[in-house]
């Protein structure tokens, strides 16, 4: 856990397992409710590989009070929005309200909560509807393979190499798999209940007691953390042909380290990333530039949500280049940025610009009502600290120049994986 928690949250755990986090705030005008369940892409079990994210679209699909697709229809007939994803280590349904409809959405998430309506029609339909998405943003997206490669070649463990598209067994799910996998999965004790926003803590708990306090409890499977490499090292290179890119490019993935473990390296590094790719003229972009890069973007985490998952997660950079760029140069530049840091580069004064603006952006991100429900619904199921994403700002703030030097060391003697992608030959014309 990260620092100490301030006080504010309100929370309760039902009979059946329930966790409820309550983040009142009369200053916002709508409310937000996230439902995250303690499994995703990466941690759910083998057999049930795919599953995770097949039930993100099951779950709008109809339940025991409403039909396929009526979830969202009344949510908006109410003045809302819902939507879900899926990440590594959670699934969370998520939506924006006016406090008048909040009883609404509790409804509807504890009635889905109880049991989805699943059939063989909609199993097949959502099958074909996850496969669509693979298209757009995996094999149709230009460089969209990369987050997908670097884990699994940077983290041993099968479950690293999964990704939130993984296709190719989910026809082999019935009905029956499906329910197995809902029972296991999406108890309520494997569950955290957020409401953020301007509404009565008092009334809340009413609602919330009125609404789940009768979904039945049912037995939590294990967490199950991914296996992380430590140390340093240097991964096997991985080569991509990427049919949809006109230039080559270089993905560059460094471990992060452990947020439960060891949270001021966690922060740091999360630093680290701003200072060397914060802007248009950033130290990471101008030093790669002068290796032949076109466009350089980097993120904290395979998402760029900060405690988006549990440990390990990544830091990722990817460099589009010039046909003439050598990547062994490209990696040098890389590393030298890295070693300048290392050395003092960064002073405080461009430490102050660098993280004044990183929290402008981060209030300016977490400013609604639903963005506030996500992440701390995320960093409580998570890390076990719902307060993590309001103090993040402070942490960051904090960080002096000495910790981002010994960050960048870290980082440079870490542990590396690299995946080249190139661009493929086209088909010729028939």
């Amino acid at each position: 856990m990260i620092g100490e928690r301030p006080a504010g949250p309100h929370r309760l755990v039902l009979d059946n397992g329930l966790r409820v986090l309550l983040l009142p705030d009369r200053d916002l005008p709508s409310v937000g409710v996230a439902v995250h369940y303690d499994v995703g892409f990466r941690s759910e079990p083998g057999e049930y590989g795919g599953l995770s994210h097949l039930f993100e679209h099951l779950m709008f699909q109809g339940s025991g009070k409403v039909g396929p697709g009526e979830h969202p229809r009344l949510v908006q007939a109410a003045g809302g929005g819902c939507d879900a994803h899926t990440r590594q280590d959670c699934t969370v349904y998520h939506s924006v309200i006016p406090v008048s409809a909040l009883e609404l959405v509790l409804s509807l998430e504890a009635d889905r909560m109880r049991g989805p309506r699943i059939t063989q029609k909609n199993l097949d339909s959502q099958v074909r509807v996850i496969r669509e998405e693979r298209l757009l943003n995996v094999v149709n997206r230009p460089y969209g393979a990369y987050p997908w490669i670097l884990p699994g070649a940077l983290f041993p463990g099968a479950e690293n190499t999964r990704g939130g598209y993984d296709v190719d067994g989910l026809g082999a799910f019935g009905v029956p798999e499906c329910m197995e996998f809902f029972t296991r999965s999406y108890a309520p004790g494997n569950a955290v209940l957020t409401i953020a926003g301007g509404f009565d803590p008092a009334e809340a708990r009413t609602l919330v007691r009125r609404h789940f306090d009768g979904v039945p409890s049912r037995p939590v499977p294990a967490t199950r953390p991914p296996g992380g490499a430590t140390g340093s090292g240097r991964a096997p290179e991985v080569r991509v042909a990427d049919r949809h890119v006109s230039l080559p490019a270089l993905a560059i993935g460094h471990q992060l380290p452990d947020p439960a473990a060891e949270p001021d390296a966690c922060i740091a590094h999360l630093t680290l990333v701003a200072v060397l790719a914060q802007g248009r003229t950033g130290r990471l972009r101008r030093r790669l530039a002068g290796a032949g890069a076109v466009d350089v973007s980097m993120t904290s985490g395979l998402f760029g949500v900060p405690f988006d998952a549990r440990h390990p997660d990544l830091v990722a950079c990817l460099a589009v280049h010039g046909q003439e760029s050598r990547r062994e140069d490209l990696l040098a530049a890389f590393d030298g940025e890295l070693a300048a840091v290392a050395r003092g580069a960064v002073g405080a004064t461009e430490l102050a610009r660098v993280t004044a603006r990183w929290t402008s952006a981060f209030h300016r991100g977490s400013a609604d009502a639903g963005a506030r429900a996500r992440a701390a619904g995320g960093a409580e199921l998570l890390h076990g600290d719902g307060t993590l994403p309001s103090r993040l700002p402070g942490l960051v703030r904090a960080v002096t120049p000495e910790r981002i030097a010994r960050a960048a060391a870290r980082m440079l003697a870490g542990r590396r994986a690299v995946a080249v992608i190139e661009p493929a030959a086209q088909p010729s014309p028939v």
